[in-house]
């Protein structure tokens, strides 16, 4: 019986990854299997920190170029090269703002309003400090209304950026790029619920594959699109057919030996 089981789980597993290869990858995908998983933190820090960069030199031109709503007198005209230890500085506050802040590390899921608010809050935090290290040390050498529309312009492009990588990650999701592969085991009514919440978020990034249960009727009856893969018994063989990254354990406390030999396995 285990032997028909495995080639089942395998055949079902061969026939889902036959399904997913019909679709045509984009040039996003494409690009995005190029760029292992562990360097998108980084690429992001990165990314953010020339975005700060961008907006610092924004806010420079709309202060000394443009000089919106108020004049700059010549004698307080300074050239760009003169800000360029501010936004180093600025970077740095910014950067160690968001982690503290929970800006980082991105988390899937989150809504892109509570995302623009924490950059808000740790922009305008960030903001703050350099300007109170600019009036102890040097007090009237630095516009402060350029710190100003930086903490503005920094917030709107972060906030960009964060949409755009929210649509992006929408996209790449068709491709199974940046989810996890998800088994849950237990199909009972927290089993349902969490089917149901992963079903209705799937910004989350978890890809439920089906589940377990050692109840004959659950074991071999799909719900809805997540498909019933058998009994617990069937953990490992599923894991190896359909490459598990996480699981989901919903069983009983009654059932605390299978838990534990599940966590072993």
């Amino acid at each position: 019986m285990a032997g028909v089981d495995h080639l089942s789980v395998t055949k079902t597993a061969t026939q889902e990854n036959l399904k997913t290869q019909k679709h045509r990858e984009s040039w996003l995908a494409a690009l995005a299997r190029r760029v292992p998983e562990r360097l998108w933190r980084p690429l992001l820090i990165a990314s953010d920190g020339l975005l700060i960069f961008l907006a610092f030199l924004t806010a420079y031109a709309l202060r000394y170029q443009a000089q919106l709503f108020i004049a700059v007198d010549p004698a307080f005209q300074l050239p760009l090269t003169s800000y360029l230890p501010q936004v180093a500085l600025l970077v740095l506050f910014l950067l160690i703002a968001y982690r503290f802040s929970g800006v980082y590390p991105y988390q899937p899921g989150r809504s892109w309003i509570e995302e623009t608010w924490r950059i808000a809050t740790a922009t305008t935090a960030g903001v703050i400090i350099l300007i109170a290290v600019n009036l102890l040390f040097r007090p009237m050498l630095y516009s402060r209304l350029v710190f100003l529309y930086t903490a503005i312009f920094v917030t709107l492009y972060l906030g960009l950026s964060r949409l755009i990588i929210m649509m992006a990650r929408a996209h790449l999701r068709q491709y199974d790029i940046g989810v996890r592969r998800v088994l849950l085991i237990g199909a009972g009514d927290v089993g349902r619920m969490v089917m149901r919440t992963l079903a209705a978020r799937p910004d989350y990034g978890w890809k439920l594959i089906g589940f377990l249960d050692d109840n004959p009727a659950k074991s071999s009856t799909d719900v809805g699109r997540f498909k019933a893969l058998g009994p617990v018994d069937n953990a490992p063989e599923v894991m190896a057919a359909y490459n598990i990254q996480s699981v989901i354990i919903c069983l009983p406390w009654q059932t605390h030996r299978t838990i534990q030999r599940l966590l072993r396995e």
